[in-house]
């Protein structure tokens, strides 16, 4: 992937520090140190983006993140398919929708091994999930999967498998169906 064409992250959602926009960020620095040619598309307004640039001696634009801000649903949509993988930095997430979103469409996901992240996206088989705070193995992991057109394709299919499975409104509403009549017995 790397050789024929600048690698595009995407993230979304970044309106506060549970976020992990720090993490977002030193990744980023990571990456570029690494001479990675790469574009890091973030959707969502970023308020903190000043304190955070402050707090760890970076600029988002030196380290090619672009803070594209506010995007509707279709111009979202159009991003999440132009890109290679999904990355979500976050320090707290139970159900992230995010990843849902690019899960649904395809995308491979990098991950921190948070929240209820583990229940959506299973290590290895349709992700890659790493501790938070981790912008070393969050990079490491970002390089490798950049280099694995095979391991890209296993995780989209199985991601886009399960994301689909697990979003079908027939499967949620025998759940609901099963969860009320077991309270009723």
């Amino acid at each position: 992937m790397m050789g024929r064409h600048k690698l595009r992250l995407i993230t979304t959602g970044c309106s506060s520090h549970w976020k992990g926009m720090d993490t977002l960020l030193k990744t980023a620095h990571v990456l570029k140190n690494q001479g990675v040619d790469f574009e890091w598309l973030v959707a969502g307004n970023m308020a903190i983006k000043d304190e955070v640039e402050k707090k760890e001696g970076l600029k988002f634009t030196d380290n090619n993140v672009d803070i594209l801000g506010f995007t509707g649903p279709d111009e979202l949509q159009r991003l999440l398919l132009s890109a290679d993988m999904y990355v979500h930095t976050a320090y707290i997430d139970n159900s992230p929708n995010a990843v849902c979103e690019a899960q649904y469409l395809g995308l491979p996901i990098i991950s921190t091994n948070v929240g209820g992240i583990p229940s959506l996206v299973l290590d290895g088989k349709e992700g890659k999930l790493v501790p938070a705070n981790s912008c070393y193995n969050m990079a490491y992991e970002i390089m490798s999967l950049a280099e694995d057109n095979d391991r890209q394709k296993f995780y989209s299919e199985n991601s886009m498998t399960h994301a689909k499975e697990r979003h079908n409104p027939m499967h949620i509403k025998g759940q609901i169906l099963a969860c009320y009549n077991s309270i009723k017995k």
